[in-house]
């Protein structure tokens, strides 16, 4: 569907992603969708609903550990606090991706 095509692209901006996200059904965040959203995870605070869980199923063992271990500093040292539960969602869904790999990797210390 051309309308989730910018899920896609390295070069999306936040906002392309985010209008491209209204267009996914529901449950549709894994797979070829969420490998093209992986990546810009770590600049992710997102405050709708629905972008916000396309965001957070993304964050799985298919991710390089090097990677969610950055997201998982981030959420928990950079975090806005008006988003604070969003980013403790998010150290949280890291943490349980890390613990995914065989062997499971232990989240870094801050």
């Amino acid at each position: 569907m051309k309308e989730t095509a910018p899920l896609m692209t390295m070069a999306t901006s936040w906002p392309a992603i985010f209008r491209a996200a209204a267009f996914l059904p529901a449950g549709c965040n894994d797979g070829y969708f969420g490998e093209g959203i992986s990546d810009r995870i770590l600049a992710a605070h997102p405050k709708d609903d629905k972008f916000f869980s396309l965001v957070l199923g993304s964050l799985n063992a298919t991710l390089d550990p090097d990677d969610i271990q950055i997201v998982n500093t981030l959420a928990r040292k950079s975090c806005p606090a008006t988003l604070s539960k969003r980013c403790a969602a998010i150290s949280k869904r890291a943490k349980e991706a890390l613990a995914d790999y065989e062997p499971p990797i232990s989240p870094r210390a801050p």
